[in-house]
């Protein structure tokens, strides 16, 4: 077997593994991405009504982002290659691995910092959003973000049930148990990682093309 021909199989059985353990935990995703949806519409529903908690929520986070700086986010002359090399690793590193996977060692944290993200997503985007193709853009990256979040947040979970209670992998003792956890959140990491990539691609495409999804300098 020539070494272009091991190359091609051995990603094949990479993508065949990843796609296994995806199926393995399939209600576990379907779940955490319900629930980012349910809480981005909440977040959208509970600004449109003026709730005194979310528009004090979106006050608050529009002070930290224009402090920062992150209102001009995506400017610059930096090449195109590198920004999105950039923000992929950012939301791969702290919004994938940190927040949603690491976190899951205390279990039912993944599932908070979900609700939280989704929420805040919600409130920010609210009346900046019509139906047009950049609606429809934002929504396409969304799913692709939100997604690949939802499957570290169940690698994440998964291994914090599986310390608590290792018999939920057909009665396998707790080291074995761990193993295959962590194998299934390996794995798992192949469609994570590919999902980030061309969300993030398409997000810098998009708003070269269309301008920020969001414009933080006029919101209040």
């Amino acid at each position: 077997m020539d070494r272009q021909t091991a190359k091609k199989r051995n990603t094949g059985e990479l993508l065949k593994d990843a796609v296994a353990a995806f199926n393995r935990h399939r209600k576990l995703i379907i779940f955490f991405a319900a629930t980012h949806v349910v809480f981005l519409l909440l977040g959208q529903w509970m600004t449109l009504n003026e709730m005194p908690g979310a528009i004090f929520i979106r006050s608050e986070e529009l002070k930290i982002i224009k402090d920062a700086g992150l209102a001009q986010a995506g400017a610059g002359s930096e090449a195109f290659i590198l920004r999105v090399g950039a923000s992929f690793l950012l939301n791969l590193v702290f919004g994938a691995f940190v927040y949603s996977t690491a976190s899951g060692i205390v279990f039912f944290l993944p599932y908070v910092i979900a609700v939280w993200r989704a929420f805040l997503i919600g409130i920010l985007v609210y009346g900046q959003l019509d139906w047009s193709i950049k609606t429809i853009a934002f929504y396409l990256i969304f799913m692709l973000e939100f997604g690949a979040y939802s499957i570290s947040s169940v690698a994440g979970t998964d291994f914090g049930l599986t310390i608590l209670w290792p018999g939920r992998r057909k009665g396998l003792e707790r080291g074995q148990a761990l193993r295959e956890s962590f194998n299934d959140g390996v794995n798992l990491y192949v469609i994570v990682i590919i999902m980030l990539l061309v969300s993030t691609f398409l997000e810098f495409l998009f708003e070269g093309y269309f301008g920020p999804f969001i414009d933080f300098s006029g919101l209040k």
